[in-house]
């Protein structure tokens, strides 16, 4: 099936988000079960003021040697299954008395503060042979609290230098890799730094690209393009 935007559609049965408190493996070191605390369903998000959040359980996770890893949205291997990190389980099919197969184990990526900004380009350095050195971005910092009911003033909107180098990746608002090409003014970025600014500038470790207008659509990076 198909969902908007000819995107597959997602089953929430089938997909299961938590963290890590046991892994098993056998007498050769092949993973073969985890134990994830976590929500079955979509995740619960803030406003979703009808809803009732899903039981937090405890699921028993089977893996097989068709059972697919990625860290972020980059393949990867078993190894990277440890306990305590946070995961996005695609189940084979819906979990049976607290107890599924992984189709897919997604590890998430630890959020840093400070490292992660979000803004309008609004200025574009390149080398004479037209190769992305660095660029501007007008970074507005989001109101502190929950939408409608903050007290404190918003931050101070300023601008971010951001300089790129050859081990930065780029991605577009589908989430697929791309190259440096579409930074230009007036597109949004999601840039995730190597450390956090200083001085109000920093170095892109990925940079997500969304069209004009749709700065809703940046997402976190996939795969390296060179």
């Amino acid at each position: 099936h198909q969902g908007q935007g000819n995107r597959p559609h997602f089953d929430p049965s089938k997909g299961f988000a938590g963290t890590i408190t046991k892994v098993i493996k056998d007498s050769k070191g092949v993973l073969k079960t985890i134990i994830v605390e976590g929500f079955q369903g979509r995740p619960f998000r803030q406003g979703d003021r009808d809803q009732t959040p899903p039981a937090r359980i405890t699921a028993t996770i089977k893996v097989t040697s068709k059972t697919e890893y990625a860290k972020g949205r980059e393949p990867a291997q078993a190894s990277i299954v440890k306990v305590g990190e946070s995961v996005f389980v695609l189940l084979t099919a819906p979990l049976s008395n607290k107890t599924g197969t992984a189709a897919r184990i997604g590890v998430m990526p630890k959020f840093e503060p400070g490292k992660m900004i979000f803004g309008t380009v609004t200025k574009v350095t390149r080398s004479s042979k037209g190769s992305l050195q660095s660029f501007e971005v007008k970074v507005t910092p989001p109101p502190m609290g929950p939408p409608g009911h903050s007290s404190q003033k918003p931050p101070a909107a300023f601008t971010a230098k951001i300089t790129v180098n050859q081990s930065t990746k780029y991605y577009n608002s589908e989430g697929k890799p791309t190259n440096s090409v579409g930074i230009k003014n007036g597109v949004v970025v999601a840039v995730a730094l190597t450390a956090p600014l200083k001085d109000k500038a920093g170095t892109a470790e990925t940079v997500g690209i969304a069209p004009k207008g749709r700065g809703s659509q940046a997402r976190k990076p996939s795969e390296p393009v060179k």
